[in-house]
């Protein structure tokens, strides 16, 4: 008789990494899948994954999901792995081109505009005064002309709390 597996659809960003990488030495029976953060809830409304990383966006979005407790990938400062790559000065930013990715850094770098910057902004699909790039990209990336925003750490200067992006 087989053993049950159970199929965990998580993100490939280095940044989750040490959540989904552990999972499969802690129980064997767990399967990873990766795919989008964007797409992870609809992995799991398509039964492709058991379990998955959930941008807290869409948790808010679909109250049928159950969040596990104490699991997540969270940020007490900066990350460097989130970014808002600003091509003018922050205070001019009008426009920003959103990252497929990422319905919830989106969220952030739009909340943080305007709540914190004093921005009133609007999304632009290229040439935007500012980009949200997430994941190994952001790590990778050079600093834009204007310099670089770490979302998680605009965040804890904004309200003082750590920053939760998925569970």
């Amino acid at each position: 008789m087989s053993e049950e597996k159970f199929i965990f659809a998580g993100a490939p960003y280095s940044n989750s990494a040490p959540l989904v990488d552990k999972l499969m030495e802690v129980d064997s029976r767990v399967r990873v899948i990766n795919d989008h953060p964007s797409q992870l809830v609809a992995d799991l409304n398509a039964g492709r994954a058991d379990v998955a990383l959930v941008p807290v966006v869409h948790l808010f979005n679909h109250p049928e999901l159950v969040m596990l407790e104490g699991l997540g990938v969270a940020a007490d400062g900066p990350v460097k792995s989130v970014l808002l790559k600003c091509n003018v000065p922050v205070r001019e930013i009008k426009t920003v081109e959103r990252d497929p990715a990422s319905a919830t850094s989106n969220a952030l770098a739009e909340l943080l505009l305007k709540k914190h910057y004093g921005c009133s902004v609007e999304r632009a699909k290229s040439n935007a005064d500012a980009v949200v790039v997430i994941g190994d990209r952001a790590l990778l990336s050079c600093p834009a002309p204007a310099g670089d925003i770490d979302l998680a750490e605009a965040w804890k200067a904004m309200t003082g709390l750590p920053f939760v992006f998925a569970v």
